[in-house]
């Protein structure tokens, strides 16, 4: 729910539900209810504050009220190019292991039209977390970097690469990922 204060002032309301369900294995179900403004300091240039109580159900059954805050800043630097920067704090149910996982995240992107058709794109993030249950703690980091080049008004090609790298305590969890994508996407 967005509720304009003035054209410069936006003042906004969230109710989130999810289920996170491991096959086979238990469930867990979380609840987030929060709000946050979004102030625009210039017509090209705003931050967003958000916070919410996330009402977390864990698979072992066990209750959690814990806190979410998301603080950004983006904008258009010019007319071709944008940028954002972030910073995330919460607790959450992974798709990794049936644990809630306590993590921070800084990340950045930038995006660039360099022609009519042709378009740069470029993020990154570092963070750490660790795992209510198993007390596993992680640092982590990745950088994403993608051309993408406008066929027709509703065809895009993309061409993709990215990099992961996890640094656990536990030292047989630690690994490098590097991926590389290519695709084409159509809009009907």
């Amino acid at each position: 729910l967005d509720y304009y204060i003035t054209s410069k002032t936006i003042v906004m309301g969230t109710y989130d539900f999810s289920i996170r369900k491991f096959d086979p294995g238990k469930r867990a179900a979380t609840r987030s209810m929060g709000g946050g403004v979004r102030q625009y300091m210039t017509d090209r240039l705003y931050f967003d504050l958000k916070a919410a109580l996330d009402y977390i159900v864990s698979y072992d059954k066990t209750a959690y009220y814990k806190p979410m805050f998301s603080a950004s800043l983006a904008g258009e630097l010019d007319k071709r190019t944008t940028a954002t920067l972030s910073f995330d704090k919460q607790y959450y149910t992974n798709s990794y292991s049936q644990d809630l996982f306590d993590y921070w995240q800084i990340s950045a992107s930038f995006a660039k039209q360099l022609l009519a058709r042709l378009k740069f794109l470029v993020s990154g993030f570092y963070g750490n977390g660790k795992y209510i249950a198993q007390g596993i703690q992680d640092n982590l980091f990745g950088l994403n970097a993608s051309m993408e080049y406008e066929l027709t008004r509703r065809a895009k090609a993309r061409i993709t690469y990215s990099f992961s790298k996890t640094d656990s305590d536990q030292h047989s969890r630690d690994y490098t990922k590097n991926t590389t994508y290519a695709g084409l996407r159509m809009e009907f």
